[in-house]
C-alpha cells in the first residue's frame, strides 16, 4: 500500500490484462504478512564443466544439460498472506518476517500499479482464497466476469452504481463489444457472486475467445495491436526484466494434497539440474521429427508440435528415490520422466543381455556407443567389458533390426511430458535413420463411470476379465468401446451384451458349417437380398481394412454389431442361401481374429480348415460385388414398412388392402439435379432447377419439395417402383393382407410422395 514502504504483491495470471487493473481484492477475514525477501539468484553451469565426464563424446547430450546454483539478492518488503510467505521460501526466496496483518486493516488502502503508476483502491473480498497465488487479487472488471460481478456487488453495498467509467478496456475481438465482462454477465443475467457455476462458464468462454481471436487495444501501450496468444510470454519476459514482476509456481489445480493427507506445494530445489528443451535449434529437429511421423489419431500431431514450442527448461533430478545416478553428479538421482525416453533402445537388447547373464558393471559407455551408434572397435571393447565379441554384435544386429521405433503406445497425458522428452532425445542421442515413426495415443479407463485409484479403487485386473468374461471378450470391449484417443469407461452390462454377441456369431458359425464353403454362383443368378448381404459383406471388409491401418477400432465394433442386424435381416427377408452365409462367416472370423483370436481359431476348427486363422490373408474386398443402389433398395424398404406402420397405428384399423404411391416424375428430376449440385444451397439450387421450363409450373412446390428432400437427405434416384415389387411379398407376409403398388389414385395421394417416401393409403 501507499502509505507505507512496503509493496503489496499480487497474483495475474494473464500478464496482459495488468494495463486494466481498476482495483485489488483483499480477503478481510484472512492473516496477511510484512516480509522482508530476498532471491536466491541462479547460477548456471554447464554440465560439461561438472567433475563427471562419463559421456563426453555426446556434445549434443552434455550441452543441453545445465545445473543452477544460487546467491541472495535482496528484493524489497512485501505484504502477502501467511500461506504464499510459504511458498515463498519453498521457491528459493529468503524471507524474513516483519510483521502480521489482517486483512481488514489493508481495506481502504491504495496501491500504484507499477505498469502505468496508476492509483487503485483496496477493496474486501471474500472469494479471496489466500492459498492461492500471493492471496492479493488484482481486478480486471472489463475482462473478468469473476471481478465484474464483486465489483458491481460491492458497489451496490456502499450506495454507488458500477458503470462504463469504471472499465478499463483492453481486448479487441470479435463478437464483442469493448466490455466482454460485462457483457457476458448481463447476457446470462449473472445476478450475484454465488451462481458460481455460471460465473466459471462465462469466465472459460470470455478467456478462451480472448486468447484465440483477442487484440491488444491501444490501452496496452506499446503491445497494442499484438495477439493476445501471442503476447504472454513477451510481456511476462518484459516485465521481470523491469523489475515490476516475479514468477510464482502454483499447481494448475491448487488444491492438491498428497496421500499422507498433507497439502502440497511447489518447491524449488537448490543446485537442481535442467534439461534445456528451451533450446531453439533443438525444438526445429523434434519439429522435424513430428513431420515426418505418422500419429494415431493424426489431430494428436498438432498438439506435439504446441508441446515442443511450449517446453521450457525440464528439471532432470532429484536427491532421493529410486533410480540411475546423473553422470555429472552423482549426488542426484534422474527422476522417472526423463530417464524412460529412450529406453526403447534398451528393450532391443535385453534379452541378448538378459540369456547371457551380462552383469551391470560390464555395461560400459563404450558398449553402448558401438551397439547404438556402430562407434568404436570391437574386439577392445570386447576385451575391456569381458562379454564375448559375437555377443556384442548380436546385440548391435538386434538394435538395427527393431530400430527405428514403429509404434510408442501411451496416454494422452505422457503427450506433454514423456512423449515430448523422447522425441527432444531420440532427436539429441540418435541419427535421424532411428528416430521414433510413430505415436499412438489411447485415453483413460474408467469403471462405471468411476477413475481407476490403486488404493481406493475400482480395479478390474486383466486376468479376472479374462477369467469372468474370457479373454477375447475383453479385448473386444476394451478395443471397440472408445475411439483413441478418447476415454473408455467399462460398463458390465455393456460387456455382458459383447458376449452374448460373441457367442451368437460363434453359434451362427457352427450352423453353417455344414455347409462346404465354396463358389456362390454368378451374381445374376442370385437373389436380391443374397446380393445386397454380398454387397454389406465386400463393402464391410473394404472399411474394416481402412479401419485397421488407420487403427480406429471401435469402427470393428460397429461393423460387427451391424453384421448380427444385417443376418438378422436377411433371414426376415427370406434368405437362405447357406453357401454365402458359409462365406460371411467365414469372413468375419478372419476380420476379427486380430481383436478375438481365440474365437476365430475355434470357429476355424469348426471349419475344418488346415493351419491357423492367424497366418490366413486379411480378405480382399471385391468392388464388383459392392452396389449401393441395393444399401437404398433395402433402407427404403424398412423406411416404407415403418411409415405402414405408424400410419396402421393411427388409424387403428387392419387394412385389407394397402396402396403404395411413389412420387410424381418430376419430383425424381428435382433430386438428380440436387444431386449434381450437393455443394449448393438452396438460392443456389432454385435457379439452377428453374431454368427448365417444364419445372416453371411447379414453381410455387419447388421451394418446400427441396426443404423435404434435404431433410430426407440427397441420395441417388433409385427405382422405387421396381424395388416395391421386389420386396412386394415381403410386405404382405409381414402386414397380412395385399399390398397394391401405383395402382388407380381415386384419393390423390400421389401428389403426396416424395422420392424415397411413399404416400400410403389403407383400404
Amino acid at each position: 500500500p501507499s502509505s507505507t514502504s512496503s509493496t503489496s504483491s499480487y497474483t495475474l495470471i494473464r500478464p496482459e490484462t495488468i494495463f486494466g487493473v481498476v482495483n485489488g481484492w483483499i480477503n478481510p477475514d484472512r492473516k496477511y504478512v510484512l516480509i522482508k525477501v530476498y532471491e536466491e539468484v541462479e547460477e548456471v553451469e554447464d554440465g560439461k564443466d561438472k567433475k563427471d565426464k562419463k559421456n563426453k563424446e555426446n556434445k549434443k547430450y552434455e550441452d543441453n544439460i545445465k545445473n543452477k546454483e544460487n546467491k541472495l539478492n535482496y528484493k524489497g518488503i512485501w505484504i502477502v498472506s501467511e500461506e504464499a510467505s510459504e511458498k515463498l521460501k519453498n521457491q528459493g526466496r529468503t524471507i524474513e518476517r516483519i510483521k502480521e496483518i489482517k486483512g481488514e486493516e489493508l481495506i481502504g488502502k491504495t496501491i500504484i500499479n507499477p505498469i502505468n503508476n496508476r492509483e487503485v483502491p483496496l477493496y474486501p473480498a471474500k472469494f479471496v482464497d489466500t492459498e492461492i497465488g500471493t492471496g492479493c487479487v488484482m481486478s480486471v472488471p472489463a475482462h473478468a466476469p469473476y471481478d465484474y460481478v464483486a465489483l458491481r456487488d460491492y458497489y451496490k453495498s456502499i450506495g454507488r452504481e458500477l458503470n462504463e467509467n469504471d472499465l478499463i478496456s483492453l481486448i479487441n475481438i470479435e463478437g464483442y463489444g469493448k466490455y466482454p465482462a460485462k457483457e457476458i454477465v448481463e447476457k446470462i443475467n449473472i445476478k450475484s457472486q454465488d451462481e458460481e457455476d455460471k460465473l466459471e462458464g462465462a469466465t472459460n468462454k470470455i478467456y478462451k475467445d480472448e486468447f484465440h481471436k483477442g487484440i491488444l487495444n491501444e490501452n496496452c501501450g506499446e503491445y497494442s495491436g499484438i495477439p493476445v496468444k501471442n503476447v504472454k510470454d513477451k510481456l511476462t519476459r518484459d516485465l521481470i526484466k523491469k523489475g515490476i514482476a516475479e514468477i510464482l509456481y502454483e499447481f494448475s489445480d491448487p488444491k492438491v494434497v498428497c496421500r499422507c493427507g498433507c497439502k502440497c506445494t511447489v518447491k524449488a530445489v537448490k543446485g537442481q539440474w535442467f534439461i534445456t528443451y528451451s533450446n531453439d535449434e533443438w525444438k526445429k529437429e523434434a519439429h522435424k521429427c513430428v513431420d515426418n511421423m505418422k500419429f494415431i489419431p493424426e489431430s494428436i500431431r498438432n498438439e506435439f508440435h504446441n508441446k515442443i514450442d511450449w517446453m521450457k527448461d525440464k528439471a532432470c533430478a532429484r536427491r532421493r528415490g529410486l533410480g540411475t545416478k546423473l553422470p555429472f553428479d552423482e549426488n542426484w538421482v534422474i527422476e522417472s520422466l526423463s530417464d524412460s525416453t529412450i529406453y526403447m533402445a534398451y528393450y532391443t537388447i535385453a534379452k541378448t543381455i538378459n540369456t547371457n547373464n551380462i552383469k551391470e558393471e560390464q555395461l560400459l559407455p563404450e558398449l553402448f556407443d558401438y551397439v547404438f551408434y556402430g562407434k568404436g572397435d570391437i574386439v577392445e571393447i570386447s576385451n575391456r567389458t569381458g562379454i564375448p565379441k559375437e555377443v556384442i554384435e548380436e546385440m548391435r544386429n538386434e538394435f538395427l533390426y527393431f530400430y527405428p521405433l514403429d509404434w510408442r503406445c501411451s496416454a494422452k497425458d505422457l503427450v506433454p511430458n514423456h512423449l515430448t522428452f523422447m522425441i527432444f532425445n531420440h532427436v539429441a542421442l540418435f541419427s535421424e535413420e532411428f528416430w521414433p515413426k510413430g505415436i499412438v495415443v489411447n485415453g483413460y479407463v474408467t469403471i462405471e463411470g468411476k477413475k481407476l485409484s490403486k488404493s481406493k479403487g475400482p480395479v478390474l485386473p486383466v486376468e479376472e476379465v479374462a477369467q469372468r468374461y474370457g479373454p477375447d471378450v475383453g479385448r473386444f470391449y476394451i478395443t471397440t468401446c472408445a475411439e483413441l484417443p478418447h476415454d473408455a469407461d467399462v460398463k458390465f452390462k455393456e460387456m455382458d451384451r459383447v458376449r452374448d454377441n460373441l457367442n451368437k456369431f460363434y453359434q451362427f458359425a457352427v450352423e453353417v458349417s455344414d455347409v462346404s464353403s465354396g463358389d456362390i454362383g454368378p451374381l445374376e443368378k442370385l437373389s436380391i437380398i443374397d446380393r445386397w448381404l454380398l454387397h454389406k459383406l465386400h463393402k464391410t471388409i473394404k472399411i474394416a481394412d481402412e479401419s485397421y491401418s488407420e487403427f480406429h477400432l471401435r469402427k470393428i465394433g460397429i461393423l460387427f454389431y451391424e453384421l448380427i442386424k444385417d443376418l438378422r435381416w436377411y433371414r426376415r427377408r427370406g434368405g437362405q442361401n447357406k453357401k454365402l452365409l458359409r462365406l460371411v462367416a467365414e469372413t468375419w472370423a478372419k476380420i476379427i481374429a486380430p481383436i478375438t483370436p481365440h474365437l476365430s481359431e475355434e470357429i476355424w476348427e469348426v471349419f475344418n480348415k488346415e493351419g491357423y486363422i492367424s497366418l490366413e490373408p486379411f480378405p480382399e474386398a471385391n468392388e464388383q460385388y459392392i452396389n449401393e443402389e441395393l444399401e437404398l433398395g433395402e433402407e427404403f424398404i424398412v423406411s416404407t414398412m415403418e411409415d405402414i406402420r405408424r400410419i396402421i397405428e393411427i388409424a387403428k384399423i387392419k387394412p385389407k388392402r394397402i396402396h403404395l404411391y411413389t412420387a410424381q416424375y418430376w419430383k425424381y428430376e428435382v433430386l438428380k439435379i440436387m444431386n449434381k449440385n450437393k455443394d449448393k444451397s438452396i438460392k443456389e439450387i432454385m435457379p439452377i432447377i428453374m431454368k427448365n421450363p417444364e419445372f416453371r409450373k411447379y414453381g410455387k412446390e419447388i421451394p418446400k419439395l427441396i426443404n423435404e428432400l434435404m431433410k430426407i437427405g440427397i441420395k441417388p434416384v433409385i427405382n422405387e417402383v421396381e424395388i416395391l415389387k421386389n420386396g412386394k411379398t415381403f410386405l404382405e407376409g409381414e402386414f397380412g393382407c395385399e399390398i397394391v403398388i401405383d395402382w388407380e389414385d381415386k384419393n390423390n395421394k400421389k401428389r403426396f410422395a416424395l422420392p424415397y417416401k411413399v404416400a400410403i393409403y389403407l383400404e
